[in-house]
């Protein structure tokens, strides 16, 4: 989730900019007007692939909307003539049927470059406004307005434009089931634009509202909330990525006599009444996923560097990111060579690998998460430094730099810089009741008229403001939380400590692993190069990339597949080089068994035309590339309507790991290359790493790759945070 800052207010209408599209082909006619259905219509040439257009108007012709487009950059050509170039203006085949315009390959051909998201959120509840990005359907009414049941029946072929606007109201926003699907459906009208066909657009009509991937049907242009300075149940969840408000303008009272200054801000608490918080501190559970790091108890003595002697005790307890911690030899033995600020001084040296202590994320208490408790409901909020836990009194006296017993404004602002002070401070959790419950005149706040004794006005105004702030009460019946005595978190520790999985794959650790086992792959392997494990870290860096960009879940079984896939087609038998970027390996004249006029038998011939290689050379040109040999100029072409590259004009940029990893990961989840699908065989039920081999060729070596997927299922197990199942 984020908090959208307050210059990103949604853009109104008449300052949203036009579409901008850039065509993924470069093979679809430009036209100087919209052409008529039936009539022959003179192109001006082909629109290059690359092309970016801004979307000027459309125009519907027959089952075909056009759009007009100026071209920012890129080219239509005639042959090898340019026809048209940057700043004229072309019409071409937006969508069909109210849907964007596919090839034959049933390939998008253009991508719409996505505005920054700048929405209100999707919880808040009042009238919504939404423009239709796609056909849709009209449904009568549900027979029974529930969660769940079924949606109405829908209203014949009735079916709004792409960009007609409808009105509901996000409060009655209900998930209803159409076919296999739950669908957000709500009671709309039709605010502008028009059926698709021929009838009438009844008065209200239900329709799906969904406003996020892969159903999304509208965008909710506007939603103007009905209630204010309430607690406000919604049924909307929030996920990952969401907005979830906007920074508010907070006053402050500048001084007595009155003056206030203001600035944008957002207050964030993250809190839970749950009982099991120590049980989940101390991993009860036994969590060994994600990030790890050493584990640095108070007293550990470290080795220094050679040529310096002897060693030198830690006085705090640390945890250190194993992937920053290098490993060196010192003899025959591995050391990890850490570096700590301990106790406000810099401070490296030796810790030996054997016997170490790792732990991971899941690992609060020791990672230095610690439980401050207040049981009192009437406690005053302020600290007693006589009445605090021993490590608290040292957090204490290094704030208090002036030792006059007391934290003032300016000695926490000098606190705060401090990186080790800072780690400790975010990471207390505070235990105790909540400031949003009790008004101003209780004895929670009672120390207010002391500490503003002679400023009166002031006093009233903090006790009118805490009076308006408190809410608790308005819980009872709409939230889950049972006690007003709750577990508080800081909302960036915990955060960050969370977040410190986001690496799929720790790349480091990864690699490491594989070069200490790499010789028990495979009988008399030849030594991992420095080359190979340099072409393994690039796949796995790669992998993380595709992961992210796409923020696609693979699974341990898949990733596992998908390396020893990698590893056994991609050896450079030549070099010895594992997980190579080289081609297929062979004489030109070896890959005459792909070639349309040099193969040897006609059954060849057949086979190479069968697959896209007609042309003598075809053989060699699209010879096997990438960790999986992408093999076969319709495949080749299949990868181009897909990613938008030209592998077929340049076919060796299929070789390159930026490519080759989501080519092999798309290819063998999709069936690309054999027609077989990753998925048949390993999925949430299923682990046949011997079928697998179907899906790249056939049982060559089935039972050998096997072997190694399984090997690579251990390694990933170590260093990732891949899931088991979807």
């Amino acid at each position: 989730m984020h908090v959208l800052p307050h210059a990103r207010y949604p853009l109104a209408p008449e300052e949203t900019p036009a579409k901008k599209v850039t065509m993924k082909v470069g093979d679809f006619n430009a036209y100087p007007t919209v052409p008529t259905p039936g009539v022959v219509s003179q192109a001006d040439g082909k629109l290059v692939n690359g092309t970016q257009l801004e979307i000027l108007e459309t125009a519907d012709s027959g089952e075909l909307t056009y759009a007009k487009g100026k071209i920012l950059s890129g080219s239509v050509k005639k042959g090898s003539t340019k026809t048209r170039g940057v700043g004229d203006a072309v019409w071409f085949a937006y969508l069909k049927n109210g849907e964007p315009y596919k090839n034959t390959a049933n390939t998008q051909i253009w991508k719409e470059q996505l505005l920054p998201e700048r929405l209100r959120p999707n919880y808040w509840q009042g009238k919504v406004k939404a423009k239709l990005v796609k056909r849709l359907p009209l449904y009568d009414a549900p027979t029974n307005p529930t969660n769940g049941q079924p949606a109405g029946s829908p209203k014949g072929t009735l079916q709004l434009n792409v960009g007609s606007v409808i009105e509901f109201d996000s409060k009655a926003v209900l998930n209803l089931t159409v076919g296999n699907q739950t669908l957000r459906m709500a009671a709309c009208t039709l605010v502008s634009g028009a059926l698709w066909g021929n009838g009438v657009v009844p008065p209200t009509f239900w329709a799906c509202v969904e406003n996020v991937l892969p159903n999304k049907y509208v965008s909710w242009e506007t939603v103007t909330p009905s209630e204010f300075d309430s607690v406000v149940a919604t049924s909307t969840g929030i996920k990952a990525g969401d907005p979830i408000g906007y920074l508010g303008q907070t006053e402050n009272l500048t001084s007595e006599q009155g003056g206030s200054d203001s600035k944008f801000q957002v207050h964030v608490e993250i809190f839970t009444a749950e009982a099991e918080v120590k049980d989940f501190l101390k991993n009860l559970a036994g969590l060994k996923t994600g990030k790890q790091y050493l584990q640095l108890p108070t007293g550990t003595e470290l080795k220094k560097v050679a040529p310096a002697t002897g060693t030198t005790p830690l006085k705090l307890d640390h945890a250190v990111d194993l992937g920053k911690a290098t490993v060196i030899k010192v003899g025959t033995e591995d050391w990890y060579n850490v570096s700590v600020t301990d106790d406000g001084q810099p401070v490296s040296g030796l810790v030996k690998k054997a016997g170490a202590k790792i732990i991971t994320q899941h690992d609060w208490e020791k990672l230095g998460f610690q439980i401050v408790e207040e049981t009192n409901a009437t406690a005053d909020g302020f600290l007693d430094p006589e009445d605090m836990p021993q490590f608290f009194k040292d957090l204490f006296s290094k704030i208090d730099t002036d030792d006059d017993g007391q934290v003032d404004s300016a000695e926490l602002a000098n606190a705060v810089k401090n990186a080790e002070t800072r780690s400790r401070w975010s990471k207390l959790i505070a235990h105790h009741p909540t400031e949003w419950k009790d008004k101003a005149d209780s004895a929670k706040w009672s120390k207010l008229d002391q500490l503003l004794e002679t400023s009166p006005k002031t006093l009233k105004h903090e006790k009118e403001r805490i009076s308006k702030y408190v809410f608790w009460d308005e819980l009872a019946g709409k939230g889950a939380i049972s006690s007003s005595l709750i577990w508080h978190f800081h909302p960036i520790a915990l955060l960050d400590n969370f977040m410190s999985q986001s690496v799929y794959i720790d790349v480091e650790r990864f690699v490491a692993m594989y070069a200490e086992q790499h010789a028990s792959f495979q009988a008399e392997s030849p030594v991992l190069s420095a080359k190979s494990k340099e072409n393994l870290r690039e796949i796995v860096k790669n992998i993380n990339i595709y992961v992210d960009k796409n923020r696609e879940m693979l699974t341990i079984y898949e990733l596992s597949y998908m390396f020893a896939t990698a590893r056994h087609e991609a050896y450079n038998y030549t070099i010895a080089e594992y997980f190579s970027a080289a081609p297929e390996i062979g004489s030109v004249s070896y890959f005459d068994k792909y070639d349309p006029v040099l193969a040897a038998s006609a059954a060849h011939r057949e086979r190479a035309i069968g697959n896209g290689n007609t042309v003598q050379g075809d053989g060699f040109k699209y010879r096997g590339r990438g960790l999986v040999h992408l093999t076969w100029k319709n495949n080749y072409q299949k990868a181009k309507d897909y990613f938008g590259i030209d592998f077929v004009g340049s076919p060796e940029e299929a070789a390159g790991f930026k490519n080759s990893v989501p080519i092999m990961i798309w290819g063998m989840k999709e069936g690309i290359f054999t027609n077989q699908k990753l998925g048949t065989y390993v999925n949430n039920t299923t682990k046949d790493y011997q079928g697998a081999r179907k899906v790249i060729n056939g049982s060559d070596q089935k039972v050998l790759i096997a072997s190694y997927a399984t090997k690579f299922e251990a390694i990933l197990r170590a260093t990732s945070v891949a899931p088991e199942t979807r």
